[in-house]
């Protein structure tokens, strides 16, 4: 199912009895598509063009997250600064999530969406009840705080680019600290066939490889087949929170994708490779090759840490290019 919202239409007072399980938003330039469970974006289709995100075709069923798009890793990313019990990449990925506001028009869409904390509201499963239940549990144990003591809010804006913005506001009488990613999966031809720009000169921390971590900066592109590399997972420290851009290069379907930062101090590249993925049922040793994960992030070292009623944003801004060879 899915919701077209139509020109000026808003969306303020909108419950869960109204809205089907995917709110999908099209105007002249593009479409997308937001899955209610987790409130994750799952498709970003410029105007002819192919989709910018890999899905994986074997989803796994709730409470599981959704493999692709772009997960929401909120307020934690990984299990960093937390205890290990609690779930990777925080709650609110596996709980669902309403609409706030939304506004259509032809060359612009917007809409604004939050996790739904009320289990009384309507329309909702049983199991969206006890995912909010055991949410409001996870926040308390893990930060020490109220999950109405702080706020998350996801706008989405759609142009001819998409940006896509996390708003975290602290309402409670105590600092906490927050990690947090925006967990995008990037459709490629061939991951192995692939190169990433952008992160020249950055140090980084890779959780496979720790003996590589902080000793010598990325030279250049960044390539898994040129670095010999099978499969990654490392967290690029940015130098300052101001605008980054970086750039994927697909020679297999002719684009770059280019995608600038905002608010963040880290970047996250990540891919399984086959060896993971074998066990990984939602993508297997056929899926891994088809994206690479590059994710706005403030991860550790790097976590925010929200001063009493202070807010703090990040974002990420994506758009396409025209293929040149590097």
């Amino acid at each position: 199912m899915s919701l077209d919202m139509h020109k000026n239409q808003s969306l303020e007072s909108a419950n869960f009895a109204d809205l089907p399980k995917i709110f999908k938003l099209n105007n002249d330039l593009a479409s997308i598509e937001i899955t209610r469970y987790g409130g994750q974006l799952i498709s970003y289709i410029p105007k002819n063009q192919k989709d910018l995100f890999w899905l994986s075709n074997q989803i796994s069923p709730p409470p599981a997250a959704i493999r692709g798009g772009v997960p929401i890793c909120w307020p934690w990313f990984a299990k960093q600064g937390i205890a290990s019990h609690f779930p990777q990449h925080g709650p609110v990925r596996n709980m669902p999530w309403k609409v706030l506001e939304s506004y259509q028009s032809p060359q612009k869409s917007t809409i604004s969406l939050t996790p739904e904390w009320n289990e009384k509201a309507t329309g909702l499963s049983n199991n969206e009840i006890a995912s909010i239940q055991n949410s409001k549990a996870i926040i308390r144990e893990a930060l020490g705080v109220e999950w109405s003591e702080l706020d998350c809010i996801q706008t989405i804006e759609l142009t001819d680019r998409l940006k896509q913005s996390i708003k975290t506001k602290n309402n409670s009488a105590k600092s906490i600290g927050v990690t947090q990613a925006l967990h995008s999966y990037f459709a490629v031809a061939d991951v192995m066939n692939c190169s990433i720009k952008g992160l020249d000169n950055c140090f980084f921390t890779d959780k496979l490889r720790p003996e590589l971590s902080e000793i010598t900066p990325q030279i250049n592109e960044l390539s898994l087949k040129n670095e010999n590399l099978t499969t990654i997972d490392r967290i690029y420290h940015l130098p300052q929170p101001n605008q980054h851009q970086f750039q994927i290069y697909d020679a297999g379907q002719q684009r770059i994708i280019d995608v600038r930062t905002q608010g963040c101090l880290s970047v996250v590249v990540w891919n399984p490779g086959n060896q993971t993925a074998r066990s990984m049922a939602d993508v297997g040793e056929h899926q891994w090759r088809q994206f690479i994960c590059l994710e706005a992030a403030n991860a550790l070292p790097h976590s925010i840490v929200l001063a009493p009623f202070e807010e703090s944003s990040f974002s990420q801004t994506i758009q396409t290019h025209a293929y040149t060879p590097n």
